[in-house]
């Protein structure tokens, strides 16, 4: 790249500050700095530049005004609502998503942050335990299964008071989170629906 395509394509990449990277920002900024003072950039700096360029190109950003304008009317905010609780409550991964979406609530990802939280396998498994048909409504008397923590395991039965009482904790098959009140409590208990089976009466 000679330096009126270097002056072009840096230009072209200030306009899409929008949907640049905070690394990828930062080192436009860096070499731009370089740029205007007269020195040259290496030539890993030049490909650096071609690769962000490549990474971030027009339809890219049309997708993420796209993905922005319908933020809240078709479910993206919810989907990543719910893997953010799920990741807060795991503390090991996407741990800057979540300290960027507590610190703001109305923060809007960038549609490659969001597919990076709400698009692996972890998180799929997560909405799936959240969107699925509860296998005990509201009202259904069950049993605590002894696979259950030790903490909550009881012969008793219990009447399902909510479902989804809270985003899902695990990933794994059976995550759906309800609210049941053992029967002859009065403290009602938060459990995993694969730790529950039907009431059968002995």
């Amino acid at each position: 790249m000679n330096n009126a395509q270097i002056r072009k394509t840096l230009k072209t990449l200030a306009e899409r500050k929008e949907i640049l990277d905070d690394w990828s920002a930062g080192f436009l900024e860096s070499v731009q700095y370089q740029f205007d003072t007269g020195r040259n950039l290496s030539s890993r700096q030049i490909e650096i530049i071609q690769r962000i360029k490549s990474e971030n190109t027009e339809e890219m950003l049309r997708l993420q005004q796209n993905f922005k304008d319908l933020w809240l009317s078709d479910g993206y905010k919810e989907r990543w609502d719910i893997c953010i609780s799920y990741y807060e409550q795991a503390g090991t991964y996407n741990r800057r998503s979540v300290a960027l979406a507590r610190r703001n609530k109305d923060y809007i990802p960038l549609l490659k942050e969001y597919k990076k939280v709400v698009e692996n396998k972890y998180a799929q498994g997560v909405l799936e335990a959240w969107y699925s048909e509860p296998k005990y409504p509201v009202t259904s008397l069950v049993r605590i299964r002894q696979t259950a923590p030790v903490n909550q395991r009881g012969s008793v039965g219990c009447i399902v008071l909510k479902t989804n009482v809270c985003a899902p904790k695990t990933h794994a098959r059976g995550g759906k989170v309800y609210l049941v009140m053992p029967m002859g409590s009065t403290r009602p208990l938060e459990i995993e629906e694969r730790h529950l089976k039907k009431f059968k009466r002995s």
